[in-house]
């Protein structure tokens, strides 16, 4: 005869603590994005303040329908509130069209301050060596196979920007073929240079390549920092499908992560 295994009080009780506090800081962190204080998340969701309260402070648990009634005000599931599912948000009210007049207007008011603007602008050495240890496996990563580009070209941007549909396929800072999956890609953009002035930012460009790079692949694109002890530091994350014209802003767990983690995100997604 199989007996069923004992679960002792214990570890009800922990199990029980885990999802209390997990639930409590996963609505305290989607109504922060939302940009609501808490009483006017209340106010939105038609429960009292001091309930609300009890939820983001791990003291009570909603019940169902206040669930149900959360999860929609969040556009998430009830899975992510409960823990259920991994620390990877994909926030679908931050999604947007991707319109390539604004990053021309952009480029070409930052680029208009431009001192002494260099054709192209190259990275320097600590910071290739950053991205190969801590990113890309040293240039030999299982994962798939790894380009460095050393450089970022005016040029290469001008003639993105003034012919987005039919320009070459553009060059990242780092660009991960994935092993496997012959329709995916990590591209990854980086915040430091010896002249401050380039026109555009790690962000502006990673979301210009993932743009581009997307009419062909499912890209994850990445805009990242490092810091002097050659830490990477994750600054924004955005994911667009094949063929989309658009992307999806993502929320990851920690701010430094490994290809593995980053590619178990994008089969996530």
């Amino acid at each position: 005869m199989h007996r069923r295994p004992i679960i002792s009080m214990n570890e009800s009780n922990n199990k029980d603590t885990k999802i209390l506090k997990t639930l409590a800081y996963r609505l305290s962190e989607l109504r922060k994005a939302k940009g609501k204080t808490l009483e006017e998340a209340s106010k939105d969701l038609g429960i009292s303040f001091s309930s609300l309260g009890s939820y983001e402070t791990a003291i009570r648990k909603p019940d169902p329908d206040k669930l149900f009634l959360l999860a929609d005000y969040y556009k998430v599931s009830i899975d992510y509130l409960l823990g259920r599912t991994p620390d990877v948000l994909v926030v679908q009210e931050y999604k947007e069209d991707f319109d390539v007049k604004n990053f021309q207007d952009l480029y070409r008011a930052k680029k208009g301050r431009c001192k002494n603007a260099k054709r192209v602008y190259e990275t320097d050495d600590v910071i290739g060596i950053a991205i190969n240890e801590l990113m890309c496996g040293v240039g030999k990563t299982g994962y798939g196979t790894v380009k460095m580009n050393r450089f970022v070209s005016f040029d290469e941007i001008e003639k993105l920007l003034s012919d987005f549909e039919n320009a070459e396929i553009p060059k990242p800072q780092i660009m991960l073929e994935i092993k496997n999956k012959a329709n995916d890609i990590m591209i990854v953009e980086i915040y430091s240079f010896y002249d401050e002035d380039m026109p555009f930012n790690a962000k502006d460009r990673m979301m210009l390549y993932t743009a581009k790079l997307s009419q062909n692949y499912n890209v994850f694109g990445l805009a990242i920092s490092i810091d002097k002890d050659e830490n990477c530091h994750l600054l924004e994350a955005i994911y667009s499908k094949k063929g989309e014209n658009s992307y999806i802003n993502l929320r990851l767990p920690r701010t430094v992560l490994t290809v593995g983690e980053y590619l178990d995100v994008m089969s996530r997604l």
